[in-house]
């Protein structure tokens, strides 16, 4: 029931693959994306009654995938933060780990900044990259 929103509330569900617009002469810029990492449908009275962990421990990380590597946009181009700041100095194509556990409802969404640095020559819409969340375990708060 963890899902990425588009939204601080929680209602829109993002789709899983950003869809990013990029010009030949690179005139758009750094694109940055805010999405929400929570369970609201298991906790509806957002009350942090469920925590997400890794089995066996350690932190729950983000990872950036690209669907085909070597056209398009390559996941070096991707920045991903915690916070809106960070993404200056948040490494390209590294994980995001959030900590080792999340809490369940719209208070407990984790912001998850994303930022993507064009460096494809070619006008176009890309449609390759993706985040990528692990499975984890969903444990009583």
């Amino acid at each position: 029931m963890w899902k990425l929103y588009t939204d601080a509330a929680c209602t829109q569900v993002f789709g899983g693959t950003l869809s990013t617009v990029h010009y030949s002469d690179h005139s758009e810029g750094s694109l940055d994306y805010v999405f929400y990492f929570a369970d609201v449908e298991r906790d509806p009275a957002d009350n942090g009654a469920y925590l997400l962990k890794m089995p066996g421990g350690g932190n729950y990380s983000f990872t950036i995938e690209d669907a085909t590597p070597g056209s398009g946009h390559e996941t070096t181009e991707i920045k991903t933060a915690l916070t809106s700041a960070g993404l200056d100095n948040a490494v390209p194509g590294a994980a995001l780990s959030i900590g080792v556990s999340a809490t369940s409802g719209v208070t407990g969404a984790i912001p998850i900044h994303v930022r993507v640095t064009n460096a494809v020559t070619s006008a176009g819409v890309s449609v390759e990259l993706s985040l990528r969340k692990p499975e984890g375990r969903v444990y009583a708060a």
